[in-house]
């Protein structure tokens, strides 16, 4: 790293992902506070200062001597109490950069109080969603203002890029998801091969209607003869509608529900899958909710191919052989079976997606290039 980036200081506020930081049994986590834990992790790689401000208390925090970490918030604390805790804590702290993730209420307060005190801020898209209009006059008015607080705007996507520039005029540097292996491979692990593998397809993420877990259903019934595997657990919002699904799945012979696992407890299952399946479905703007799903890369790094119905983020899949496109049940039967019985086919998309996935490890010199390219004007 040159003597510019070496003194960067930078603060990162992972609000939402404070469980990566404490001694304890993790609780749920996304998508989007794994990436989290994958940046400062790649932050710390690439030299300079960083501070991470969690929710919680001094008690039980891991102990790291590459990151600084700082319990800002408290859960029971009031409104008022959070602001000045995060005025005081930015005004305490001499960062020169605040990196924030995703548009909500509670990172725009983040936002103001980061302008006032002329901080810079690297402001960070988890998804489609949050660079379209919503139908929401306060939505719209959240996501104009922290855009425009924003020095820099980060997206997943060229998707995601040109939907910003459409519908708020603002223009946003593409840097794509990252994975650290640490957390799901080690020496003593291997890729097992295709006739070692014995689930035939799994599915993976939050039971809610906008995953279309129905069509994952409707393939395990179409092949009794095999063998599937679904993880995940409910939306809150959306309760309902995942305990009547978990009650079907629960009576088909062939599905094993294993209900909600953290990212390191998937890898094994990753590891023993021939194809992950993903059936997110397109909302009423044809775009999906995902972005860039996580559960990509972690399927690409054990070698599992991604039959995937609408979900292609800027076409990788299709452009680098990472698996199939198929956008209807029909053709995922026809896909799923098809890909299923050419080994080598299969064994030639399995290499190519433990390649990609290594070249967005934050180990990889030019992800972590690309990383510091985003700190620096």
């Amino acid at each position: 790293m040159n003597s510019r980036s070496k003194k960067l200081h930078i603060s990162v506020f992972a609000l939402t992902s404070s469980n990566y930081y404490y001694n304890k049994k993790m609780e749920f986590t996304g998508g989007s506070e794994r990436q989290m834990r994958n940046i400062v992790d790649c932050l710390s790689l690439i030299g300079g200062k960083v501070n991470v401000f969690i929710s919680g208390s001094n008690l039980s925090i891991q102990k790291r001597k590459d990151i600084n970490i700082i319990p800002l918030l408290n859960s029971k604390d009031s409104r008022l109490v959070k602001i000045i805790k995060v005025f005081y804590g930015l005004k305490k702290n001499e960062s020169d950069i605040i990196y924030l993730r995703g548009i909500s209420s509670q990172n725009l307060v983040v936002l103001l109080i980061s302008a006032l005190l002329n901080k810079k801020i690297i402001l960070s898209i988890a998804s489609d969603l949050q660079v379209m209009r919503s139908n929401s006059n306060y939505n719209n008015l959240i996501k104009k203002m922290s855009f425009y607080l924003a020095k820099k705007i980060v997206v997943q996507t060229k998707q995601q890029q040109i939907l910003l520039y459409n519908n708020f005029n603002k223009n946003g540097q593409i840097f794509n998801n990252i994975i650290n292996k640490k957390y799901f491979i080690d020496n003593q692990n291997k890729i097992n091969n295709n006739h070692d593998r014995t689930i035939d397809g799994i599915w993976i993420g939050t039971i809610e209607k906008r995953k279309g877990v129905d069509h994952f259903i409707s393939l395990a019934n179409n092949f009794p003869q095999k063998i599937f595997v679904l993880i995940g657990g409910s939306n809150k919002n959306d309760d309902e509608y995942a305990k009547s699904k978990i009650k079907s799945i629960k009576n088909i012979q062939n599905i094993n529900y294993l209900g909600f696992k953290q990212p390191n407890q998937i890898a094994r299952y990753l590891n023993d899958a021939k194809v992950l399946i993903s059936t997110s479905q397109l909302l009423n703007n044809n775009y999906t909710k995902e972005g860039f799903p996580n559960i990509f890369l972690e399927a690409w790094l054990f070698g599992t191919p991604v039959i995937s119905m609408h979900c292609d983020p800027d076409n990788l899949i299709s452009n680098n052989g990472l698996g199939c496109l198929a956008p209807n049940i029909d053709s995922i039967n026809k896909t799923f079976i098809s890909l299923l019985n050419d080994k080598n086919k299969w064994e030639k998309i399995s290499e190519n997606t433990v390649t990609f996935s290594l070249s967005r490890d934050i180990n990889n010199i030019k992800v972590q290039r690309e990383l510091q390219s985003l700190f620096v004007d």
